[in-house]
């Protein structure tokens, strides 16, 4: 499934940070990247914009702008 740095980072996500919704996008992304099934792009690039666009206001309460894709 996960390797051990894509596992350091969910176990980072998921247990110190308390955010299992983030750690669980972050992992489904690291799993599908590795497997590529039908319409795998789409999860992985969606699961990276919103890790990118909410993850340290979430954290840190710092305003990051929004990444919009053409």
């Amino acid at each position: 499934m996960l390797n051990k740095e894509q596992q350091r980072v969910y176990d980072w996500l998921n247990h110190d940070l308390a955010l299992p919704v983030f750690a669980e996008a972050y992992k489904g992304a690291s799993i599908l990247i590795d497997q590529k099934p039908a319409g795998y792009v789409s999860f992985v690039a969606h699961a990276g914009r919103d890790l990118m666009n909410r993850l340290a206001s979430t954290v840190k309460g710092i305003k990051s702008e929004r990444v919009q894709y053409q």
